[in-house]
Order: structure tokens, then C-alpha cells, then sequence
């Protein structure tokens, strides 16, 4: 599943023009969420988000995590709100980028990010795609949330699936 969620991830990527994105799931073993694939992101960024673990409830606490609700499967997370934990900050994939400051609405900084939810069969949060923003250096359109909606909810019935087939 993971090589399955990598190649995914690098088709994302390079398909919707995102910046950089990554993909979580939760562990069988422990209940927790972790980072599981990577695309567009430096390798300090990728091994400090692999040592970043939460719980459901870290994954839709407003006041850890600030966001906004952009629709029912997508949260979006500002950088002047500081969507980071202490400890997360060698996470950035930019962090000489920190500094710089949003010129429009739609800009993109270092530090902005968008949860699109993976879903299961059970309407339960089973992982979730992010993703930074895109290459343009703007937020991600409609269009592109939508497809990325459409993503994760592929990847929760595959899950599903997944875990029927093993039982």
C-alpha cells in the first residue's frame, strides 16, 4: 500500500501542479496517524514529518491546529495561524520561506496547507492527503480540491477494501 500511496503521490504532483504534498494514514498497530508518501518534499522535511505522530483528536482540534473549513473532506491551514506543534518546524519543506508575506488572497506561503480527509466505508477518518499549495504559488483551485476530494475517497474505498480482504 505504502509503494501504491508513493507513485500516487508523485502523480498528484506533478498531474495538479501541486508544490509539494504528502499523504497519512492511521496505523493498524497503534490507532495513531502517520506519514506515509511523499512528493515535492526536501528529505530533512520528509524524515521530521515521518516522526510526527497524531491522534483523531490532534487531527480536528481548531485550537492545536488552526483552520478553516473549505468544505465537509478539506481543512485549510494558514501560516499566520501557525498550524504547527512545537516540534514541528523542521517539517517545513521552505523554512528561509517563513518570512514572506501573502500579496493576495490566493498566495501561498511557507507554512499554508491544505487536509483533504481520507475516508472509509464507515464515514470514519482514516488518513488524509496534504498539500502546500501549487507551483504557481497560489492555493489550490475548486477544481483542484475537488479532484483531490475525489482522490481520497478512492484511496478510502481501497483501504476499505484492503482491510475486508484481510480479515
Amino acid at each position: 500500500m505504502n509503494s501504491f500511496l508513493n507513485a500516487l503521490a508523485q502523480y498528484i504532483f506533478r498531474q495538479l501542479s501541486i508544490h509539494s504534498l504528502s499523504i497519512g494514514l492511521r496505523s493498524a498497530d497503534d490507532g495513531k496517524y502517520h506519514y506515509v508518501a511523499f512528493a515535492g518534499l526536501r528529505k530533512q522535511a520528509e524524515d521530521a514529518l515521518r516522526k510526527c505522530v497524531y491522534s483523531r483528536e490532534d487531527l480536528l482540534d481548531p485550537k492545536k491546529y488552526p483552520y478553516y473549513d473549505i468544505s465537509k473532506y478539506t481543512k485549510l491551514f494558514l501560516a499566520e495561524k501557525n498550524p504547527y506543534a512545537p516540534g514541528e518546524e523542521e517539517s517545513y519543506n521552505r523554512p528561509l520561506m517563513l518570512t514572506q508575506s501573502r500579496t493576495s488572497f490566493d498566495d501561498t506561503i511557507e507554512g499554508d496547507y491544505l487536509d483533504i480527509f481520507i475516508i472509509d466505508n464507515r464515514r470514519d477518518i482514516i488518513g488524509w492527503i496534504e498539500v502546500s499549495g501549487t507551483k504557481q504559488g497560489k492555493l489550490p483551485d475548486a477544481f483542484t480540491i475537488y479532484w483531490l476530494e475525489l482522490v481520497g475517497s478512492i484511496i478510502g474505498m481501497l483501504m476499505t477494501v484492503k482491510d475486508i480482504n484481510m480479515r
